[in-house]
């Protein structure tokens, strides 16, 4: 005689109360991470490579 077994169902409300803060939790966090990359590119834009050579000077001449 063969034991039929049903597969677990998904709890009625779709997915479990831990399963939804973990989700908003990662959505929240992936928020933070493209909000911190868009102002490293707006940080970076700013930066004048041309800048380093006016910031030191050659105070000797070998002569």
């Amino acid at each position: 005689m063969r034991l039929q077994t049903k597969p677990a169902s998904p709890p009625v409300g779709g997915s479990s109360a831990y399963a939804l803060e973990r989700r908003t939790h990662a959505l929240i966090l992936e928020t933070a991470d493209a909000l911190r990359a868009e102002q490293r590119r707006v940080n970076f834009a700013l930066i004048d490579s041309n800048a380093s050579k006016w910031r030191y000077s050659v105070t000797g001449v070998k002569g």
